[in-house]
């Protein structure tokens, strides 16, 4: 399984690149949609670039979080009064920065797997994200609150608690076609927004599954499988995340 990890991750964001339209160089940012949380007085932040970048920001008063997928790279930042981790992949390698701290785990060499997954745990910032994304009160029937989940399994090293669980088990049902356990609040018509839903919802629940799947064939003392299954979930949905604003945009 170990030497899956990297392949996975590969694959993952090579399928992550072509859901991005991506090009040399920097750009304008643009605004997509901003929005004040109700429950925490957070804001949230959907922008993307001309140069291809889409990033989402959550920040309130002494914390911020930014996530931005360019190509094949994905990094996801996170400053809490002062301390700051940064977690960054590519198809060759991990890195993650807390601090003066700098683990580094490159293809073929996943002894330092534990040792990332030990930093991000350690992490008063990544606790302090984890805990305020799981108290925002975003619809359940919308692509962002898949993408909040998927970054506070992220910020839990691989070890997701039981509210995050229960939170990601309700999400995917509330993310089911009409039809079956879950009911989207979204149109399903071919040539509009509810298709690009309905994609987006197929993905969704794909990346979840197999998540759960490399989950219950990982060991529970095998932290290096365990944080190679959340990497391969967090870009999937960033990915499909990516791809459903491209879409909403292009059908709109």
């Amino acid at each position: 399984m170990k030497s899956l990890l990297f392949r996975l991750i590969s694959f993952a964001l090579a399928v992550l690149a072509v859901s991005v339209d991506a090009r040399a160089g920097n750009g304008r940012e643009y605004v997509l949609q901003r929005a004040t949380d109700p429950v925490t007085g957070a804001q949230l932040t959907l922008s993307r670039r001309t140069d291809g970048l889409v990033a989402m920001d959550v920040r309130d008063k002494d914390a911020h979080l930014r996530k931005e997928v360019l190509g094949n790279s994905l990094k996801t930042t996170v400053s809490v009064e002062g301390e700051q981790l940064a977690i960054e992949f590519t198809r060759s390698r991990l890195v993650v920065r807390a601090g003066r701290e700098l683990v580094e785990v490159a293809a073929g060499r996943l002894e330092q797997m534990s040792a990332a997954r030990d930093l991000i745990a350690r992490s008063r910032a990544a606790a302090r994200m984890s805990a305020l994304l799981g108290r925002i009160g975003a619809d359940t029937g919308t692509p962002l609150h898949g993408l909040l989940l998927s970054t506070r399994m992220l910020l839990q090293a691989g070890e997701p608690d039981t509210a995050t669980r229960t939170d990601a088990v309700r999400w995917i049902a509330t993310a089911l076609p009409v039809g079956r356990a879950g009911v989207t609040r979204v149109a399903l018509d071919e040539d509009g927004p509810g298709d690009c839903w309905a994609k987006y919802a197929a993905e969704a629940i794909a990346a979840y599954t197999e998540y759960e799947d490399c989950m219950k064939n990982a060991a529970w003392y095998d932290v290096v499988t365990q944080l190679g299954c959340v990497l391969v979930y967090d870009m999937r949905a960033l990915g499909a995340f990516s791809w459903w604003i491209g879409c909403v945009s292009f059908r709109s």
